[in-house]
C-alpha cells in the first residue's frame, strides 16, 4: 500500500505567514551590496584600500632607509607573502615623506640582493614588491643571519642615505641559525642608525623562538603576526618618531 505525504492546503485570503514586501527588498539590498563588496575585493589581488587615517603617533613622514629580506623558503604561504606586502605598503605610505630608499634581498639557504630602488610613495608605493613577492617559488632551508650579514655591509659601506633605517626580515619565523644570527643581532643593535627590527609575519608556534633570536634589538624589535601587521605599524611609527627626541 503506498503512502502519499498530503501538504496541507492554504486558505488564499491568509497571508500572515508570508514575509512583508519591504523585508524582501531590504534581503535583495543586502545581498547586492555583499556581492559588489566580494567583486571588489577580489578584483584588488593583494592590494588593499589606503587607510584614511594618520598615525596615532602624529609622524608627518620622514626621510627613511628600509632595508628588507624576504624568506624563500618552502614554509612561506602565499597568505603570509600577501600580510607582508601589505604591512610594507601600509609602514612606507605612514612612514615616509616622498622617498624610501629600499634595497631589497631574498634568502633562505642562500642570500641575493634582487633589488634596490627609490620607492616613490606618491605614485606606487609598492609596485615593485607586488610582482616580486608572487613571483618568487621557494627552497628549504631559512638562514637570517645570511640577511642581517648583508644589513651590516650595506651599513658599514656607507650607502645608507637616511638619518633613520628599519631594517625588517620577511618571514614565517623558521631559524636554521640561531647562535649566529644572536651575534649578528647584538652588533646590529647597536648602530645608531638602526630604529627597528621588523620580523613577521610569524607562526604563533615559532614566537618565542623569534624574540629570544633577535632579543638583542630590546624595545627595537617589532614582531607580527598574521592579524597584527597594523599595530606594528603603529609600533614602528612610535619608534621613528622617538627618533627625534634622543
Amino acid at each position: 500500500m503506498s503512502r502519499h505525504w498530503n501538504r496541507p492546503r492554504r486558505d488564499p485570503g491568509d497571508q500572515a505567514d508570508q514575509p512583508p514586501g519591504w523585508l524582501l527588498v531590504a534581503g535583495a539590498i543586502v545581498v547586492v551590496l555583499g556581492l559588489s563588496v566580494w567583486i571588489l575585493r577580489a578584483n584588488c589581488g593583494w592590494r588593499e584600500a589606503p587607510s584614511g587615517s594618520s598615525s596615532s603617533s602624529g609622524s608627518t613622514g620622514y626621510d627613511l632607509t628600509c632595508l628588507a629580506a624576504f624568506d624563500i623558503s618552502g614554509s612561506m604561504s602565499e597568505s603570509e607573502k600577501r600580510t607582508a606586502y601589505q604591512f610594507v605598503s601600509q609602514l612606507l605610505t605612514k612612514a615616509v615623506q616622498q622617498k624610501a630608499q629600499m634595497p631589497i634581498w631574498e634568502y633562505a639557504e642562500t642570500c641575493a640582493q634582487r633589488a634596490e630602488v627609490d620607492v616613490e610613495v606618491t605614485k606606487d608605493v609598492t609596485g615593485v614588491l607586488e610582482s616580486l613577492m608572487q613571483s618568487r617559488r621557494g627552497v628549504y632551508g631559512t638562514f637570517p643571519s645570511l640577511a642581517l650579514s648583508e644589513f651590516k655591509k650595506f651599513l658599514d659601506s656607507g650607502r645608507n642615505k637616511s638619518s633613520r633605517v628599519v631594517l625588517l626580515l620577511v618571514t614565517d619565523g623558521e631559524i636554521h641559525d640561531r647562535t649566529r644570527a644572536a651575534e649578528l643581532c647584538q652588533q646590529l643593535a647597536e648602530s645608531r642608525q638602526v630604529s627597528a627590527l621588523v620580523v613577521g609575519p610569524v607562526d604563533r608556534e615559532q614566537w618565542t623562538q623569534v624574540g629570544e633570536t633577535f632579543s638583542k634589538f630590546g624595545t627595537k624589535l617589532v614582531v607580527f603576526g598574521a592579524s597584527d601587521r597594523r599595530r606594528a605599524v603603529e609600533d614602528v611609527l612610535r619608534l621613528l618618531e622617538k627618533g627625534d627626541t634622543e
